[in-house]
């Protein structure tokens, strides 16, 4: 009779730190990626909560015939909508939602020069009022600017990505990113250029009632 002889399954030491050494590689090529994918991810997500938050107080503006605005904590990381009471004057509530984790307010070391119509300092553009900084819009939903050729402006940024969200007089957002150096409109895709669209229809007609502060909010490049 022949002797049967089970057969044995399995790896071998070199076998195992090969399969491990190989892993190895992959993760170590993978994870930086993921990462960085993660932190644009969550500036991006910034970028349209800035906007939303825009949108939201001049929509609350125009829905109650009543002066709102938005604040942003630069120190707390968060930005809101101002509801105010019926006098136009007294603060209701502000209804601030943080950024997310990792993302600041805060402006390049270098750039060639700023997005159209802003400065080359400010992390935001209007005044600080009250522990805060504060852009207030009309009852029409116009934000309350010295005249019509200012423009409103927050900065974002990760420490390593940055993105600027404007708004004009008469409500025309655009938002840009940092490459190179130079601040690209997200729409035209072009360094520092615009869109029509983006701007309003009447771009000249916007008059503004005055600043809501006097102090833009420079702070520190990061």
């Amino acid at each position: 009779m022949k002797n049967d002889r089970k057969k044995e399954f399995g790896f071998t030491l070199v076998e195992v730190a090969v399969v491990l050494m190989i892993a190895g590689v992959v993760v170590a090529f993978t994870v930086p990626g993921i990462t960085s994918s993660m932190r644009t991810y969550r500036l991006n997500s910034a970028a349209r909560q800035t906007i939303d938050m825009l949108k939201r107080a001049k929509t609350e503006a125009v829905s109650s015939s009543n002066k709102a605005g938005i604040a942003v904590d630069l120190a707390g990381r968060r930005i809101g909508v101002v509801k105010y009471k019926d006098d136009g004057v007294t603060v209701d509530r502000i209804d601030f939602v943080p950024l997310p984790d990792g993302v600041e307010f805060e402006r390049p070391e270098k750039e060639s020069a700023p997005p159209d119509g802003t400065d080359a300092d400010s992390i935001v553009s209007f005044g600080f009022k009250e522990g805060f900084y504060r852009q207030d819009f009309n009852s029409r939903g116009f934000p309350t600017v010295a005249s019509g050729a200012d423009v409103v402006s927050i900065f974002l940024g990760n420490g390593k990505d940055y993105r600027a969200i404007t708004m004009s007089s008469v409500g025309g957002i655009r938002t840009y990113r940092l490459e190179q150096y130079s601040w690209v409109n997200t729409r035209s895709k072009n360094p520092e250029a615009s869109s029509d669209s983006d701007q309003g229809s009447d771009q000249g007609s916007g008059k503004g009632q005055g600043k809501s502060g006097d102090n833009p909010g420079k702070g520190p490049k990061k």
